[in-house]
């Protein structure tokens, strides 16, 4: 290579041409001729990257309306999905299932004056063993359930498994407010029949309504186990305030118990089924009507739905 007088550059002929092509024709840029014969990249249009941008974070329309089908269960733009009536009747009647081991819990504390003395614990009958019986039975029995529960939910389904629940509350309170005073037995027995019960219901109760519930409103409706809790503990205290349950009395606080599980038990069989449960089954048509029902997605975007829960299923299936 050589240099003029002028100190430029100068280039063989071939190389001088391609410089003047690229200057004239493939340099719209301005770009150093120092890349002339390296390999060229074309720009891409600034127009393709914003819209594919856009695309990826779901701010065209379009893309709002897909991702809000498919992470918030159909909710609106830019707003929270809403509460259909069988949603909210979903909720009410599964966090009975709260309600009633709050008033379990907080009712024993209530009435084991009335039952001790008829049963005379710690007199000359009974030990105070037994009285600490009587009050602690209903957590292995709530451990049992625990167990039982997680079996039941997969192979009976959300709703069976919140009714079988229900059964063992509602046998147990029915058998504490019967038990004869001769019969410790039968006393105790009853404690862990509502331990079983409510152990069963806390393991079906809160998957159940997760799955039925948009993913914005999830936490809020999930949160309404543990605001029952509170309320059956409060109730139990409530009403022996009110009547002050004496040697009969306490009988009739136990039995009411067993009412309010009777009347979930019976309307669970109102409420439609999981649609997770019913994709993980096989019984997709089934699942595409609870999905419109309780108001996860709309009739045009429930087939997107499914294809979401069955591709979330078949992940979970190979992980495990």
């Amino acid at each position: 290579m050589r240099k003029n007088s002028g100190d430029e550059e100068t280039l063989p002929d071939e190389q001088q041409g391609r410089r003047e092509r690229f200057s004239s024709e493939d340099n719209p840029f301005d770009m150093e001729p120092s890349v002339v014969g390296k390999p060229r990249i074309d720009p891409v249009p600034r127009g393709s990257v914003e819209e594919a941008s856009a695309g990826r974070r779901g701010s065209t329309p379009s893309g709002r309306r897909e991702r809000n089908i498919l992470l918030h269960g159909g909710g609106e733009e830019g707003g929270k999905s809403k509460l259909t009536s069988t949603l909210l009747m979903v909720v009410v009647f599964a966090t009975l299932t709260g309600l009633l081991m709050g008033y379990d819990l907080c009712v024993i504390a209530v009435i084991l004056e009335p039952v001790k003395k008829d049963f005379r614990l710690c007199g000359t009958a009974f030990t105070c063993f037994d009285k600490e019986m009587v009050v602690s039975l209903i957590a292995p029995g709530a451990v049992v359930g625990s167990f039982a529960g997680g079996c039941m939910t997969d192979k009976l389904g959300r709703r069976i498994s919140i009714a079988l629940s229900d059964v063992f509350i509602m046998l147990g309170c029915f058998l504490m407010a019967a038990a004869p005073v001769e019969s410790l037995f039968t006393l105790l027995l009853g404690r862990i029949f509502i331990g079983v019960g409510v152990g069963i219901g806390f393991a079906v109760v809160a998957p159940y309504i997760s799955e039925v519930s948009p993913t914005d409103r999830r936490g809020q409706l999930v949160l309404g186990i543990e605001i029952s809790q509170c309320c059956g503990c409060l109730l139990a205290y409530g009403i022996a305030t009110v009547i002050s349950p004496t040697h009969g009395q306490w009988r009739s606080l136990m039995a009411a118990a067993g009412f309010v599980a009777l009347v979930q038990g019976g309307g669970v069989f109102l409420l439609p089924e999981s649609p997770r449960w019913l994709v993980a089954k096989g019984r997709t048509v089934e699942a595409r009507a609870v999905i419109l029902k309780v108001g996860l997605a709309t009739d045009a975007t429930a087939d997107k739905q499914l294809k979401a829960m069955e591709k979330e299923m078949n992940v979970f299936n190979k992980s495990v």
